[in-house]
């Protein structure tokens, strides 16, 4: 019988060690040299180089932790597609063990959910000033008592920009839809990164193909949801009516969208030459400019600064708002152009709702995304060969004029799924497809992918809409 190699000596190799029996395992193997020729219950630990050696003599290879990416990816990036993945949380948990999290989170999400309501009674589209009093206790209390400013639970990546709940109110689904039966609404739509492909465990939505297909390489069983922009699915916080009235009053609007830090992340270019240099590039064309300025970065001198020059601060608020996307399209509709000086999702939004897109280089040309990942491991399967052709691209054709050009949409098109824009009906069916793929499996993670295709099957002749829509989001291309 071939010997196994743990890839990963933490908790649940383990966890692996005593399932599969130490007389099956011959190495663990790990990537911290710390541990590197230390013995666990009797196991030699082994370099990644070393465990390499061992896999071309016919060792097998189990992946053990549970944020597994770096470890698959490492294998593939030598060219190692043979390998198991050890899924102890899975196997133990179901939606009850998911509830209990979110319940334990509550007072944590409680306290965000108050900054929320707190900074919605204004219009940050025209006044920032209690958002920046509001900004300054969050950052405050994130720094003193490193109180992570983001939500937890089962939809804290719905909760970004408030995806999840756009969708849910677009397609008019009902309060008696349990919403711990909804999908994974992942807001990754504007960087082609690794890890984002193994974050949906169970039925996902993306905007676009690129992490359709990304996730499908891995795990077929996954039913993933191409909805396009998600801006399509937000209502803006002004009527019609208002929308007319501001455009009048405002004429000629430029929206410049400020690149941003993310919390206890710098940036390291000149706030105050790019808007200067966006000034100077623009005030005599436009009436009214605007500075979008990330929630974050509300307290920051260039605030002032831009303000002095001439610029008003608009906000759309913090990012686990549910309105962030709401006033992200008002802001746009009021608008006749968008400036920018990086990557991010506002770009995909612009240039959907019609919006021509100009660039203004900045001194420091890294994207925030750059500074997300300190380890040279993460670096590397982060930023590939996609990440840097997509990045190149956008330095390529984006520049100081105004464009709108197929060139441009089809640079993003791949993320932001320009084409797979839904009706209320296909939305509406796809969180009663995740909700019956739950009940079908009775909640217990184990079962998922058997009840994936029990669904399927069942759905064949009685609900023939939702076997396209659920046949569809298995297809890892359309």
């Amino acid at each position: 019988m071939k010997k196994i190699i743990l890839f990963g000596a933490g908790g649940n190799g383990k966890k692996a060690l005593k399932k599969y029996g130490i007389e099956k395992i011959a190495y663990f193997c790990d990537n911290d040299v710390e541990k590197q020729g230390e013995y666990i219950d009797g196991v030699k630990v082994i370099s990644f180089s070393d465990m390499k050696k061992f896999y071309q003599q016919g060792y097998q290879i189990v992946i053990t932790p549970n944020n597994y990416w770096i470890q698959v990816g490492q294998l593939e990036m030598e060219g190692i597609f043979e390998y198991s993945i050890f899924r102890p949380s899975l196997e133990s948990k179901d939606l009850n063990t998911i509830i209990k999290i979110e319940n334990d989170c509550s007072e944590h999400n409680a306290i965000l959910d108050e900054y929320v309501r707190e900074s919605s009674k204004f219009d940050l589209l025209e006044d920032v000033t209690e958002l920046k009093r509001i900004a300054s206790i969050a950052l405050e209390k994130n720094k003193k008592e490193d109180f992570p400013l983001v939500h937890f639970g089962l939809y804290d990546e719905g909760h970004f920009y408030g995806n999840l709940q756009n969708l849910m109110k677009y397609a008019g689904i009902q309060d008696d839809y349990d919403v711990v039966y909804a999908p994974f609404v992942s807001h990754s739509d504007c960087f082609p990164m690794y890890k984002d492909a193994f974050s949906p465990k169970t039925a996902c939505v993306f905007s676009g193909d690129y992490y359709k297909q990304k996730v499908h390489m891995r795990n077929s069983y996954i039913p993933v949801f191409t909805v396009g922009p998600y801006i399509h699915y937000a209502k803006g916080i002004y009527d019609e009516e208002t929308v007319k009235l501001k455009r009048e009053k405002n004429g000629k609007t430029l929206l410049v969208y400020l690149p941003h830090t993310i919390e206890g992340i710098g940036r390291g270019y000149s706030r105050e030459k790019f808007v200067d240099d966006v000034y100077g590039k623009y005030s005599n064309s436009f009436d009214t400019l605007l500075l979008c300025v990330y929630w974050a970065d509300i307290n920051d001198e260039v605030c002032d600064y831009a303000r002095k020059k001439g610029f008003r601060i608009v906000s759309n608020g913090f990012r686990f708002d549910q309105n962030f996307n709401k006033r992200q399209r008002s802001l746009m509709e009021i608008s006749d152009a968008l400036v920018c000086g990086d990557i991010g999702t506002h770009i995909g939004f612009a240039l959907y709702m019609g919006l021509p897109v100009s660039r203004v280089g900045i001194s420091d040309d890294s994207t925030i995304g750059d500074s997300e990942f300190p380890g040279n491991i993460e670096k590397t399967l982060q930023f590939g060969k996609e990440y840097q052709h997509y990045k190149s691209e956008f330095y390529n054709i984006f520049d100081e004029e105004f464009r709108m050009d197929y060139k441009h949409k089809s640079w993003i098109d791949m993320l932001q799924g320009f084409n797979h824009v839904r009706d209320a009906s296909y939305i509406k069916n796809m969180f009663e497809i995740c909700r019956d793929i739950w009940i079908e499996c009775d909640g217990k993670f184990k079962y998922y992918p058997e009840a994936v295709m029990k669904t399927l099957r069942k759905y064949e002749y009685d609900e023939i809409e939702k076997h396209i829509i659920l046949q569809t989001s298995l297809m890892a291309k359309i």
